[in-house]
């Protein structure tokens, strides 16, 4: 039986200070744990969506915001 997934999910609209590890970690704790951040939010290329990887369990739904699972 599997327990977990991992999504790619993209965060549409968050302040410059939120793009940080840290930030983004705080942000998915709330629904998972992240793995790894896209090299444009890494680098702050993109400034319309913060795209992170993130493991969450299977039976937890995967909406936030604009996370899709």
């Amino acid at each position: 039986m599997v327990a977990e997934k991992f999504i790619w999910f993209r965060n549409r609209g968050l302040p410059l200070h939120f793009l940080s590890r840290d930030a983004l970690e705080s942000i998915v704790a709330m629904v998972g744990m992240l793995i790894e951040e896209d090299e444009a939010t890494l680098e702050i290329n993109e400034l319309e969506f913060a795209r992170v990887y993130i493991r969450l369990p299977v039976a937890k739904e995967a909406r936030w915001g604009t996370i899709r699972g």
